[in-house]
């Protein structure tokens, strides 16, 4: 009987658990679509529900610069050295990491 009553138990925190997923995306498309109507999207043009912006949504001038140096042979940290002498460094002062810089170049489409 113990079993058995352990079974049942894992069927309904089974059921539980898929109903709370099941409203938690429909929760996120609903956010998604207002947010889309709203005009808040993320680089690919859908609505956004989660997550801070990113370096290239905040400022897409950012991105064109580093793209610019990019296409001017620089390393990663040369860019990111660049950018910190023009302003641009994190909340804590320090300039942009090279794997910020990369992640920006790809929200940016480069290359192309």
């Amino acid at each position: 009987m113990r079993r058995a009553m352990v079974q049942v138990q894992g069927v309904f925190a089974e059921l539980d658990k898929g109903l709370i997923v099941a409203k938690l995306k429909k929760g996120r498309e609903r956010t998604r679509a207002i947010n889309a109507k709203d005009g808040y999207t993320g680089l690919d043009g859908k609505g956004k529900c989660e997550g801070r912006k990113s370096w290239a949504e905040k400022d897409p001038a950012l991105a064109e610069k580093a793209k610019a140096y990019r296409s001017q042979n620089l390393s990663l940290r040369e860019i990111a050295a660049r950018l910190g002498e023009q302003g641009y460094k994190t909340r804590t002062g320090r300039p942009l990491a090279s794997a910020t810089i990369s992640n920006l170049l790809k929200a940016a489409g480069w290359p192309k």
